[in-house]
């Protein structure tokens, strides 16, 4: 019961939703709304949770609805309404169109909030801070108002003036084995757009994200640039000075990772990437799984011989290897930088 005492529950929900063309909140997922079930998940730790949106589009809700009092300043003003309305000294908030949360993972975040020293508990994954999914402190309210009055709206930005403590992709990974934990409900064009352009049948090449993170930038890396007497080499060692201090910060360990960067530089240097032939699908379907890529590295297998005195075999469908992407399988992180740095610095 300890929890209920000392934990506010809060779903933002009053966003546009204006990439799906409709309200997440309100789309049914496993025959209940997202919003019901994000509300469901929080109740057993929290108590009956707080709906931050427009009372009037969540009236037939089951759950208590206060009005976001930024509206139109998007989940930062959300998660400012929550602690404003708050009376706890902690509040799990988060937004209702994660659909692969679970009360475990809740659970245990509970605990790391309930346990710690700073003003937010933030979950990282491979994008960075999720923080429509994290506990934030009643008396963090005021620092967050005052970003919003000086016109604050990033959620990440807000979170560089309070004491963080991040939780890392290893502590939470056990609860959600395929890294979807805090993926949100996209556009279904987005997929359906994706399929069409690795079935068109020009030449493409994937560089995903296990590539590029093996890409990492660090204080040697800066420091070069820095160094420079070039003055595009010392505007690129000032952005990325300050990038290397947000990951150091616990912002967002991520954004070290030289996602863009290496792609394009594998254009100028294709030495970079390992590449392998692959035949890739995005699957579409799924209620839990649309818009996740499955590779192929060979043709399906073969159906195994008849017997002696089985009918002779029909002839079936061709199943040869067509593969229509080259994907990037492994990288050299030095070269990628033995080739950016001295771009940047007019040694070249």
């Amino acid at each position: 019961m300890l929890r209920r005492e000392t934990v506010g529950g809060y779903v933002l929900a009053g966003g546009a939703s204006s990439r799906m063309h409709t309200d997440k909140a309100l789309l049914v997922v496993d025959g209940r709304t997202m919003l019901d079930r994000t509300a469901s998940l929080l109740a057993p730790l929290t108590g009956p949770p707080t709906v931050i949106g427009p009372p009037e589009r969540y009236a037939a809700s089951r759950w208590r609805v206060v009005a976001d009092l930024t509206s139109g300043l998007g989940p930062l003003g959300g998660i400012a309404t929550a602690l404003r309305d708050s009376s706890v000294p902690w509040n799990l908030i988060l937004g209702c169109d994660l659909p692969f949360l679970t009360e475990e993972w809740l659970a245990y975040l509970l605990d790391r909030a309930l346990a710690s020293a700073g003003d937010a508990v933030v979950p990282r994954s491979r994008r960075g801070a999720e923080p429509l999914c994290a506990a934030y402190r009643k008396s963090a309210e005021p620092r967050i108002a005052n970003a919003l009055a000086r016109g604050v709206r990033k959620v990440t930005d807000a979170l560089a003036e309070l004491n963080v403590e991040a939780i890392l992709p290893d502590e939470w990974k056990r609860f959600d084995s395929h890294g979807r934990l805090f993926d949100n409900m996209n556009t279904p064009a987005d997929f359906e757009a994706a399929r069409i352009v690795f079935d068109a049948g020009v030449p493409l090449t994937m560089v995903g994200l296990d590539v590029t993170e093996k890409v990492l930038l660090r204080e040697e890396h800066v420091r070069l640039l820095e160094a420079s007497n070039d003055k595009v080499s010392q505007a690129a060692g000032k952005i990325m000075r300050a990038t290397l201090n947000r990951a150091h910060h616990g912002i967002d360990a991520t954004v070290i990772a030289m996602h863009d960067p290496l792609t394009v530089a594998s254009l100028i240097d294709p030495k970079l990437l390992k590449l392998a032939d692959y035949y890739v699908e995005v699957e579409t379907e799924g209620e839990f799984t649309a818009g996740m890529t499955v590779g192929y590295a060979h043709a399906p297998a073969r159906a195994s011989a008849p017997y002696a005195n089985a009918n002779p075999p029909q002839p079936g469908p061709d199943l040869s290897f067509h593969p229509n992407a080259r994907v990037a399988v492994g990288v050299d992180p030095e070269r990628f930088f033995n080739l950016l740095i001295p771009r940047l610095t007019g040694n070249s």
